[in-house]
C-alpha cells in the first residue's frame, strides 16, 4: 500500500444458535413489538440506541461503541429470492452463498480436498466402514 492510501475491509458477524434477532437489534420505537413480546422486551432506557426506531441489546455495548465510531453498520431484513421454508436448507444457502452442500462437495472433489470438512464425522464414518 502506498502512502495516503487506506485499507478497506468487510467483516460479517452472523450470530447463530439461540440468537433472537428482535432482541439483538431491538425495534424499541415499535410499541406493538413490546406489547406482543412483554417478557422479552427491554425497557427503552436500557436499549443502546442506533436511531429513533432501533437499538442494540444492552449486552452489546462493544458493538454499540463501534457503531458510534462509524466502524460498524447494522443490515436488517436481509433475505434471498424464493426462500426455502426449511431452516436447515436456508442455513445451508446462507453459509455457502447459495451453493449448497452438493456443490461444495463437488468442488472439494475437483480440487482434491477432503469431501467432508468435519474431521470427527469423517473419523466416525471410517470406523463404521472398518478403517482405522
Amino acid at each position: 500500500m502506498q502512502a495516503g492510501q487506506t485499507a478497506e475491509s468487510y467483516e460479517s458477524l452472523s450470530l447463530y444458535g439461540g440468537t433472537d434477532g428482535l432482541n439483538t437489534v431491538i425495534p424499541y420505537g415499535d410499541e406493538v413489538s413490546a406489547k406482543t413480546r412483554p417478557p422479552l422486551a427491554y425497557p427503552v432506557d436500557q436499549v443502546l440506541k442506533l436511531d429513533d426506531d432501533f437499538g442494540l441489546n444492552p449486552g452489546l455495548a462493544g458493538l454499540h461503541k463501534l457503531y458510534g465510531a462509524k466502524k460498524m453498520a447494522v443490515v436488517r431484513c436481509v433475505g434471498y429470492p424464493k426462500p426455502d421454508h426449511s431452516h436447515f436448507r436456508s442455513m445451508d444457502i446462507w453459509q455457502t452463498a447459495g451453493r449448497g452442500r452438493k456443490r461444495r462437495r463437488d468442488r472439494a472433489r475437483r480440487h482434491g480436498e477432503a469431501a467432508e470438512a468435519r474431521p470427527a464425522r469423517s473419523a466416525e464414518r471410517l470406523r463404521r466402514r472398518g478403517g482405522q
